[in-house]
């Protein structure tokens, strides 16, 4: 992905979702997915990873990074 994208368009977050919901038209339900976001208490089961700055892999979200992101912390 380092080579395809420029480095502002690389995302930072990644979530891993088993199976999407949709609306009856098979529309996505992007307004809870925005909502849910990377946060760990409302994405279940997901795997999220992050792009920690600095770096040019991803790492799976943990409890003590996802804290640090919430205390500001972490520069993004």
């Amino acid at each position: 992905m380092n080579d395809a994208l420029p480095s502002y368009a690389r995302p930072v977050f990644v979530r891993i979702i088993k199976e999407l919901e949709t609306t009856g038209t098979f529309k996505l339900k992007k307004n809870e997915l925005r909502d849910e976001a990377y946060h760990l208490d409302k994405v279940n089961n997901d795997r999220v990873f992050i792009k920690k700055p600095g770096t040019n892999s991803y790492a799976e979200l943990d409890n003590e990074t996802y804290q640090d992101i919430s205390n500001g912390s972490v520069p993004f």
